[in-house]
């Protein structure tokens, strides 16, 4: 079975997409996003353009989310 869109059931789905740059979940960026532009992968659809982010490593985007919330 080939993986769809689970918004719009689109066959055009892909998986592990490399996400690059910077991103900012919130006012300034943390210290783990800075670091790292391979922090994250992500599953697109290339139809609606719905997109779930995956972190690679969500123990550390936890530490530095944690860090801007004190």
């Amino acid at each position: 079975m080939k993986p769809t869109c689970p918004k719009c059931r689109s066959e055009r789905w892909m998986t592990q997409v490399h996400v690059g740059g910077r991103l900012e979940a919130w006012g300034n960026p943390s210290e783990i996003f800075a670091k790292s532009a391979s922090t994250f992968t992500a599953n697109m659809c290339a139809d609606c353009g719905f997109t779930e982010f995956y972190a690679k490593k969500p123990t550390a985007v936890w530490e530095g989310w944690s860090k801007q919330k004190r």
